[in-house]
């Protein structure tokens, strides 16, 4: 059990560094937005396609 819960905080921490590290980079955030951006659209897309 402590393994995993150390495994959670190992996983919490690294996630926490590369927001950081995107969070600090304007090319990197801007990358990651399009991305998410272009993601929310073609999902968005598909959902008013099965809509009809």
């Amino acid at each position: 059990m402590e393994a995993i819960v150390g495994g959670i905080a190992d996983v919490t921490t690294v996630v926490g560094a590369v927001f950081t590290m995107i969070l600090g980079n304007p090319v990197l955030l801007f990358s990651v937005c399009a991305s998410v951006a272009g993601v929310g659209f073609t999902i968005f897309r598909k959902a008013k396609k099965t809509a009809k």
